[in-house]
């Protein structure tokens, strides 16, 4: 089984966490699970990314599963309010990557 280390970035769920490893800060979000400005999802988000020491870990990377842009038309639309409502904040805070899918 998997480790999700929740608890030490101070999440209170499994849903979404984030961990320092190899100099990267890795922030995994919650696609189905509240999002919005409201959420505590948004919340704990805003405090873990402006938490980030860029001389501990250069390099931020955001996952989460519902991809934001896609050309799988199966899938066309599912990302797009978790990408409306969190897109600005990972660009304000200079996220590197995001890895989703």
């Amino acid at each position: 089984r998997f480790f999700f280390p929740y608890r030490p970035s101070l999440s209170g769920t499994k849903l979404y966490y984030s961990y320092d490893v190899a100099g990267a800060h890795v922030v995994m979000l919650g696609s189905y699970v509240a999002y919005d400005q409201a959420s505590p999802q948004y919340a704990w988000l805003l405090r873990d990314l402006a938490a980030v020491d860029r001389s501990r870990t250069p390099w931020v990377v955001a996952v989460q599963h519902a991809p934001w842009y896609n050309s799988n038309y199966a899938h066309q639309g599912e990302g797009d309010e978790m990408r409306d409502s969190m897109e600005a904040l990972l660009y304000e805070h200079g996220v590197d990557f995001i890895f989703s899918g």
